[in-house]
């Protein structure tokens, strides 16, 4: 040991440097004794021990590894560096300067080392590089909106003719996805099967078959409706939705979803069934759409509460939910109201924030055993869309704890769901307090005035109360409150009713169209649908937003959800709550997807009828009573008869089962007789137009229509008749199949129109010889022409074509001289006159049989002349009264072609021709030169 006293270092003795020595050995002296490096007492056990010691090389790690150049340079500058926290020495590198970060290229291990003017130039160089790429992103962001808004208009512009050539392209069959997967998966078990349908459209056209039901019995009426149990559309489509009634929590989230949306259509029809059914209208009864076109601020105000209690309720449930989940730190208590859910939540929150904030003012419900917030209490209330619970608050605050206005417009609200109105000065009041204590006023007091008043429309749900959590739902309430309010001052402020609104047209400003434009235009589905993967969303976004017509055409264009389409128009348009036009596609250009048409500022007009068209062809041609149910979606449509008959007899005709569907059944009940009687009409005449003549007369018949089928089968055999007398010799001796196809066609249509033709005569003798006659001639002229025909073949040898029998010669001069005496051809010259004159009061398709009926006729008085002549020549002895006979055929064929120079002149301008055709008129000229 060293003796040397301890002056000797102060001194400055031989060691050297004694002044720094002391100083270090104080400063050790002192880290020893310092309380962040107390040892540990000897009493502790090993465990103990072994944790103080991780601790101490955890602290000595985290501990600054400061040098004297650090203390020498704050020394400088002036500071005190014993007074400092140790950590402000901490100047380790961080990732930033890593080689990979932006703007760094220091190595990240490098490690301080006192070299301030290197740290100051790396700091300075790091802020210049951020704020080059700030500049940067900056012109980015401007050039990028710039070009957008170039690109949107043009494509607006492109849209339209894109999506029409991709409706023209046949495209194959995709894949169902994940949403469509789930709607199928959910659905109320329906009485029929399908193919093509899944068990929630079924149960959707279950519901809507219940509609028609009650519509066949004439219009519904509210004695109607109660007796089938209250009927009402949108609640029991929600209900086929759900799958009949499904508990929510074993539902997707799609159905969910689906079915939230249904109960958001049932929200904004009970809203507005006062204006829309004025009296308590049955339920059953469908709502015209002027109240809805005329865009009534009435009847949008009324949406607008419907679209805001329904966003309520889903806040109410969820508020009840998570009050439910944790009822022992509620202290719920028993009394009924929105209020004491809210301040349970409250508490709720509170305990999870370590404590209930502090609040200006607080409010203590009746019955309850604490107080509340009143400003977050009174949020709740609105936010679940309960006026009522929010006056209860009110009444309950201190006195003066909630300012006039306020109470005011509650009040108001209260009035309004009652159907008063009178908002305008409430809200002019509640803006004017606002802007007088805005600056003292907590968050929560800020939003409801926000929401009741809409003082500042542009401020954000965020910026008012940026602590609480936000959802779509939360956002959109907001906007549509704040709407609510701007249209509420602006509905007062103009020509006012009795009832307190103006009687139509909209406010000079429009907010709820500057909202619906937001949601649409800025944000549209590309914000709410990204990747495709919520498209429910976005369009409960527009429902919300009072554009079902945009909603409707945007499901529309997705082919998993265009069912979803196709029931949601129909149920809205029975409320009234849908701009439809039947018109074709191609009549105006579509502003959004396929079935949307826009003309100039007017509000979009949905193409329903094509879209309900569209969907019921895919599955009509299963059964028949898929047919008859398309059809019922279709006659809920109300239209004028021309549209829609005409997507009737189309539907009917692609799905080949138009006689089963059209025949008499209860199940057509929807149908008006004079409407069902027009439809078969038309799908009997677009058969027969295509050749499908069997089924038009089968439709007709069982439809009982006798005289439009009498019509029919004249027509068909005028055209038999027609083609059998223009048929050359040669084709008639064919051996191929098609011919004698033809004629056996021909001799089936000739037999079924006989058939019917005595069941008509027998059943009404009247009605037949009224509007049958017609029928009966070419059924008789026929029967001629096919007899003479066949027996010509027969004459001609075993090679001719097989036709069973043929008729003998004297039985079909018998069938002539019938014609002959009923008037139809003449008999003599003398009878020319009478024969021309019946011929004039024939119809078109009857006169069209005469030339084929006067060749034959003349060709077998031709061959009775022949026959008359060679029995003559024969046994010249008894010749007197065959020679009477022989003029008496030479005179009728003389009459029958002088009959023919003047008939057959009108018969050929009705078969389009300009006269007797020359080798015709030889033929004849040639069998009467013969009979000598």
């Amino acid at each position: 040991h060293d003796t040397r006293p301890m002056d000797f270092f102060d001194a400055g003795g031989a060691g050297g440097g004694n002044v720094d020595l002391m100083q270090g050995a104080r400063a050790l002296l002192a880290a020893i004794h310092d309380e962040s490096h107390q040892l540990p007492p000897i009493s502790r056990s090993l465990v103990q021990i072994e944790e103080e010691t991780h601790a101490l090389a955890e602290a000595a790690a985290r501990a600054p590894a400061t040098t004297a150049d650090t203390y020498r340079f704050l020394a400088a500058q002036g500071i005190d560096a014993d007074g400092l926290d140790p950590a402000a020495f901490d100047f380790t590198l961080d990732g930033a300067y890593a080689p990979g970060a932006a703007g760094a290229g220091v190595p990240a291990a490098e490690e301080w080392n006192g070299d301030v003017d290197a740290f100051l130039q790396r700091e300075h160089m790091q802020t210049l590089m951020e704020a080059v790429r700030r500049a940067g992103d900056h012109v980015t962001q401007q050039y990028e909106r710039a070009y957008w808004g170039d690109f949107t208009a043009e494509w607006e512009a492109a849209k339209p003719r894109l999506l029409q050539h991709l409706c023209s392209l046949s495209m194959p069959p995709s894949r169902p996805s994940a949403v469509a997967a789930a709607l199928v998966s959910t659905g109320a078990a329906a009485p029929v099967r399908s193919r093509t349908r899944t068990p929630r459209q079924l149960a959707y056209g279950a519901v809507l078959a219940q509609l028609l039901s009650l519509r066949a019995g004439g219009q519904p009426t509210p004695q109607a409706d109660a007796a089938a149990g209250g009927f009402r559309l949108l609640p029991r489509m929600a209900d086929a939705a759900a799958g009949g009634g499904v508990a929510a929590r074993a539902l997707d989230s799609a159905t969910l979803q689906l079915v939230g949306i249904w109960r958001l259509l049932t929200s904004m029809a009970d809203a507005a069934a006062p204006i829309l059914r004025p009296g308590g209208g049955a339920g059953g009864a469908a709502v015209t759409q002027g109240a809805y076109r005329a865009g009534g601020l009435p009847l949008r105000l009324a949406l607008l509460r419907g679209s805001l209690h329904s966003l309520g309720a889903q806040a109410a449930e969820k508020l009840r939910a998570d009050v439910s989940a944790a009822a022992e730190e509620a202290r719920r208590g028993g009394q009924p109201g929105t209020e004491y859910d809210a301040a349970a939540a409250l508490r709720v929150e509170a305990r999870g924030l370590g404590g209930a904030p502090e609040e200006s003012a607080r409010v203590t419900l009746p019955g309850s055993t604490g107080d509340a917030p009143l400003w977050p209490l009174l949020y709740w209330c609105l936010r679940c869309a309960d006026f009522e619970a929010a006056m209860r608050v009110v009444r309950a605050a201190p006195p003066d704890a909630v300012p006039s206005g306020i109470s005011a417009l509650i009040a108001a609200r209260c009035a309004a769901e009652a159907g008063g109105g009178g908002a305008a000065r409430a809200v002019a009041a509640a803006q004017e307090e606002f802007w007088a204590g805005a600056s003292a006023m907590d968050p929560h007091e800020r939003l409801v005035y926000s929401c009741l008043a809409a003082p500042e429309p542009q401020v954000t749900l965020q910026e008012l109360v940026p602590e609480r959590q936000r959802t779509v739902e939360d956002w959109l309430w907001h906007k549509l409150f704040m709407a609510l309010a701007q249209l509420s001052a602006d509905c007062d402020t103009h020509t006012p009713t009795a009832g307190g609104y103006p009687a139509s047209g909209p406010a000079p400003h429009d907010a709820l169209a500057e909202l619906q434009a937001l949601l649409r235009d800025y944000y549209g589905e590309a914000h709410f649908n990204a990747s495709g993967r919520t498209p429910l969303l976005y369009a409960s976004v527009l429902l919300y937003s009072l554009q079902f017509e945009h909603a409707l055409a945007f499901l529309a264009g997705m082919p998993d959800l265009a069912p979803e389409a196709v029931h949601l128009g129909l149920a809205l348009h029975h409320e009234g709550l849908l701009a439809v036009s039947l018109l074709p596609r191609d009549v105006a250009s579509p502003a959004d997807g396929t079935f949307l048409l826009s003309a100039g500022s007017a509000p979009p007009t949905l193409l329903l009828a094509p879209l309900v068209a569209q969907h019921v062809s895919g599955w009509a041609s299963e059964s028949t009573d898929a047919a008859r149910a398309a059809l019922g979606y279709l006659w809920l449509l109300r239209a004028d008869p021309g549209p829609r008959l005409d997507l009737a007899a189309s539907l009917l005709l692609d799905s080949g089962r138009s006689a089963e569907a059209l025949a008499p059944s209860p199940a057509l009940g929807f149908i008006e007789p004079p409407a069902l009687r027009s439809l078969i009409l038309e799908v009997s005449s677009r058969l027969a137009g295509k050749g499908r003549v069997s089924q038009a007369a089968r439709l007709l018949y069982q439809a009982r229509e006798f005289g439009t089928l009498a019509s029919l089968l004249a027509e068909e055999l005028s055209t038999a008749v027609a083609q059998a007398g223009d048929a050359p010799a040669t084709l008639r001796l064919a051996t191929d199949d098609e011919p004698e196809d033809a004629a056996a066609r021909a001799s089936r249509l000739r037999h079924d129109a006989d058939a019917f033709w005595k069941e008509w005569a027998a059943s009404d003798p009247a009605a037949a010889s009224r509007h049958g006659m017609p029928l009966s001639h070419l059924i008789r002229i026929s029967e001629l022409v096919d007899g003479a025909l066949a027996w010509r073949e027969a004459l001609r040898g075993p090679t001719a074509l097989g036709r069973g029998p043929a008729p003998s010669l004297p039985s079909l001069l018998a069938q002539l001289d019938s014609l002959s005496v009923d008037g139809l051809l003449p008999t003599s010259p003398a009878t020319v006159d009478a024969a021309n004159a019946e011929f004039r009061l024939q119809p078109p398709c009857v006169q069209r049989a005469y030339p084929a009926l006067i060749e034959v006729s003349i060709q077998l008085l031709h061959a009775h002349f022949a026959s008359l002549r060679s029995a003559r020549l024969s046994a010249p002895t008894g010749g007197a009264a065959n020679w009477v006979d022989l003029e008496r055929v030479r005179a009728q064929a003389e009459g029958i072609l002088s009959f023919a120079g003047s008939a057959l002149w009108l018969a050929a301008g009705v078969l389009g021709q300009m006269g007797m055709p020359a080798r015709a008129a030889q033929r004849l000229a040639g069998y009467l030169a013969d009979m000598t």
